[in-house]
């Protein structure tokens, strides 16, 4: 009989996932249901319940354990969510940085590993406790103890930044490094924040100076490269092993002292890129410096990662090409999407012993949508209509010609990357392609990069060594004879965020090698399939909306090849 381990992961990007006997079943992220980007709801977790039970065909009563994870200080309003009892004597709740380290272990598929962690922050955290994995009876209890000796002692909580663990299959994980952020009193729940910042909150600051929310960092990565002169601002970071990274008080001054003299400073393309140049690089050091210390602490010679900051690709690729590694593993969901995956395969190492283990070609944990399911979707759509021949071989001359293709194949990916199953894809050649996508297809800033999805048996021919993967977590440099030939996915710096298609990968692997048969070129421009400020697409209907609404050429549906149907036809 299946062994059931349902997993929650409720934060800022709820999400949730079914491992079946500790295998990947079904996964998703609340917003890509609600079509709320970065959906944190609680009310709106049935539905996310119900998609991951359906999908699986099973009720709750047949979940062998519920694995929970989400900011333990919220708990007492949350015992109750979606439909489920959280106190429940079946329900394990884990820690936000523990969570984040199993996600990331699991997939790895390595027997032990140092696994470090970087986010805004996680739990809260006193000089004696430790991760919290408990079964819901001893939460309420744990938790108060908690609060209790915060307020005897007048303390003001301090909350995990930066972890680092050793990691086995069969033992528990032992913590090895914890840097904090301390906050101010509370007020409810609610904390004041000041100095000192951890790692991910200055560089949330930066990109809120610079875009008007801290959930733009992936805009401050892709600004950075353009900077061309230094700022000139003293050292910004105090890096020690005692004390946790921190932006100075000195340079934070200067920072707003200009804003305050000239606003339009971040306006300023210049001044704005050398803050992102700034911020970016001194993120690269620290992480570096951080991945360094893991190794050593933990004397394992593999290394997983997870946490927002492990999104920053840049700096994967730099630890990926330094350290040496024998083996490297970023968890593709490292933001709180990724927490429901670490909580459920803490659940079953809790229960079994063991850490599940695996090694994914994909990260498409999404449900299949059946064929009337998709032909349902398209009748509702009488402005669009079915084009033949509808094969691999058409996508690809369509490709070739210009155009640009919305792909929706099998289930969709958890995290924030596309990667062939929810993509909008286009020919990497031209100039002019990367405007064009950026300014009128998904009407975002002009100098976001893009990324190629590329045969892996031609990466040593167009890249450096280093820095390539599966899920586009790492960026590399394209060679400079290559350049000219993919300008639209070689960026200002000319790197590239590379996607390493491997053989036998699927439909979209032999889209890439019917697009190489006529262009010479093994790779296609891949980026996620969404309208600006949505999530991307999940089910048929979604595609159907986006492709109209993106004015994209072609849209292929699970292998429907699907284009508009002219004014005077309708």
């Amino acid at each position: 009989m299946t062994r059931w381990t349902l997993g929650l992961g409720l934060s800022h990007d709820t999400s949730g996932c079914l491992l079946a006997d500790g295998m990947p079943f079904v996964g998703v992220q609340l917003e890509r249901l609600t079509r709320v980007k970065y959906d944190g709801r609680k009310s709106k977790v049935g539905q996310l319940v119900s998609y991951l039970l359906d999908t699986a065909g099973i009720l709750v009563a047949d979940l062998d354990v519920i694995a929970v994870s989400y900011p333990s200080v919220d708990l007492p309003s949350r015992l109750h969510v979606g439909g489920l009892d959280l106190g429940a004597s079946n329900v394990l709740h884990v820690g936000h940085h523990l969570a984040h380290a199993y996600s990331a272990f699991g997939p790895s598929g390595f027997s032990d590993s140092a696994v470090l962690v970087v986010d805004g922050h996680g739990d809260p955290y006193f000089e004696d406790s430790e991760d919290m994995m408990r079964w819901g009876p001893d939460v309420r209890q744990r938790l108060a103890e908690r609060s209790a000796a915060a307020d005897n002692t007048c303390m003001a909580p301090r909350f995990e930044t930066e972890s680092i663990y050793r990691f086995t299959r069969d033992e528990p994980p032992i913590l090895l490094h914890r840097g904090y952020l301390a906050f101010g009193r509370r007020t409810g729940y609610t904390p004041l924040l000041f100095d000192p910042l951890g790692i991910g909150q200055n560089y949330r600051q930066v990109a809120a100076w610079l875009f008007g929310t801290g959930k733009s960092a992936g805009k401050v990565m892709g600004l950075a490269p353009y900077a061309t002169e230094p700022l000139p601002l003293p050292p910004s970071f105090v890096s020690s092993v005692d004390r946790h990274p921190t932006l100075t008080d000195e340079w934070k001054a200067e920072i707003r002292s200009a804003l305050a003299a000239d606003p339009t400073l971040i306006r300023d393309h210049g001044w704005a890129a050398a803050l992102a140049g700034y911020i970016q690089s001194a993120t690269e050091q620290l992480m570096l410096d951080l991945a360094h210390r893991a190794v050593a602490l933990s004397e394992s010679t593999s290394l997983c990662m997870a946490g927002g900051v492990a999104l920053n690709a840049t700096t994967n690729g730099r630890i990926e090409r330094e350290l040496h590694l024998t083996g490297f593993y970023v968890q593709p969901a490292s933001s709180d999407a990724g927490l429901s995956v670490g909580a459920a395969s803490a659940a079953c190492h809790k229960t079994t012993g063991r850490t599940p283990a695996w090694q994914p070609a994909h990260d498409a944990w999404g449900r299949r949508y059946s064929a009337d399911e998709v032909s349902l979707a398209v009748n509702r759509h009488p402005d669009v209509q079915r084009l033949a021949p509808g094969d691999i071989a058409a996508v690809a001359e369509h490709l070739a010609a210009g155009d640009v293709v919305g792909w929706f194949e099998a289930g969709s990916e958890l995290g924030p990357r596309a990667l062939g199953h929810r993509s909008i894809l286009a020919d990497p050649r031209p100039a002019g392609m990367r405007d064009r996508l950026n300014l009128e297809i998904k009407h975002r800033e002009w100098f976001r990069p893009f990324a190629p999805a590329v045969l892996e048996e031609f990466i040593d021919d167009w890249f450096e060594p280093g820095g390539a993967g599966r899920f586009m977590l790492s960026t590399t440099q394209v060679l400079p004879h290559r350049r000219a030939h993919v300008p639209a996915i070689t960026h200002v710096d000319g790197s590239s965020r590379v996607q390493v298609l491997r053989r036998g990968e699927g439909e979209f692997r032999r889209l890439v090698e019917a697009f190489y048969k006529l262009t010479g070129i093994p790779m296609v421009l891949n980026t996620s399939f969404n309208v600006a400020g949505e999530p991307i697409v999940e089910s048929p209907q979604d595609a159907l909306k986006a492709f109209q609404a993106m004015k994209l050429d072609l849209l292929v549906l699970d292998g429907l090849l699907l284009g508009r149907v002219a004014p005077n036809r309708r």
